[in-house]
């Protein structure tokens, strides 16, 4: 629905004797007054999450703000969406449709219930920083990058999905990149999609095994090191928040005749 009202004094009701029910409320506009919602005992009721596009409309707006030295901060959440843009039913996303290009010292920062997709560029050429998050420790979002991102700082998490930046994109820190997924860091782009002329680039993920890397060359690897773990190198680092274990058996038996020394031989059948 467009628009969903629950007035004063409203009862809905859902459940009995078997248990509890469930109850969505669901529009792009929802007025809910002083009303009863009952679900029952372990019953849910749910009010749906909001997506949040940036158009061209609430580029302009963010924009002007950017540039007057004022940080901008866009957020959906399980239940609303604040900042401009249009607003309409769906999983919580934000989708920046619309080219955001400033040059003053405003910050930049998107937090996606759901998913943020980067669909049109965002690009500071002043001493702006671009944050943008996906998810959080209670439901999976995912960063997916489609157009390129210029700023002085960047730095990306995705909790629960992946990190992804499309064929062809790039993403420009010039005083760092940091890249967070709890899950998988998907390259499609190459060896330059990370840029960073008077900084360098970390990516915190879950494993090696499941992230792309695309051809981009670290200066260190570290293991048992989630997001937000100190670097113990210098320059690029990949980081991993798998904690490899080495587990060493013996096969067989070794046997020694004393001699008065210490040494023993292993042979290969006992590896």
């Amino acid at each position: 629905a467009q628009s969903l009202t629950v007035a004063d004094g409203a009862q809905i009701r859902a459940g009995g004797s078997a248990g509890g029910g469930f109850i969505e409320t669901s529009a792009t506009v929802a007025n809910i007054g002083a009303a009863s919602i009952d679900a029952g005992v372990g019953g849910e009721w749910l009010v749906d999450p909001i997506d949040l596009t940036i158009n061209a409309a609430a580029a302009s707006t963010i924009v002007s703000s950017l540039n007057g030295g004022t940080n901008v901060t866009q957020t959906t959440t399980a239940t609303t969406a604040t900042g401009a843009g249009v607003q309409s039913a769906g999983p919580g996303d934000i989708i920046v449709a619309s080219a955001i290009s400033w040059t003053g010292s405003g910050n930049l920062t998107l937090n996606a219930y759901n998913n943020l997709n980067i669909n049109a560029a965002i690009t500071s050429s002043g001493s702006g920083t671009f944050t943008g998050t996906a998810g959080s420790s209670t439901h999976a979002g995912a960063v997916n990058v489609a157009a390129n991102i210029t700023a002085a700082n960047v730095a990306l998490t995705a909790t629960g999905g992946n990190l992804t930046i499309g064929s062809g994109r790039t993403v420009s820190g010039t005083s760092g990149i940091t890249l967070s997924t709890t899950n998988a860091f998907i390259n499609s782009a190459g060896a330059n999609a990370l840029q960073s002329s008077g900084g360098r680039w970390l990516i915190y993920s879950a494993n090696p095994s499941g992230d792309t890397t695309g051809g981009l060359t670290p200066s260190f690897y570290q293991y048992n090191a989630p997001a937000g773990t100190g670097p113990s190198g210098s320059g690029n680092g990949l980081l991993y928040s798998l904690a490899p274990t080495l587990s060493v058996a013996l096969t067989g038996e070794i046997s020694k005749v004393y001699d008065g020394t210490t040494a023993a031989t292993i042979a290969a059948a006992n590896a």
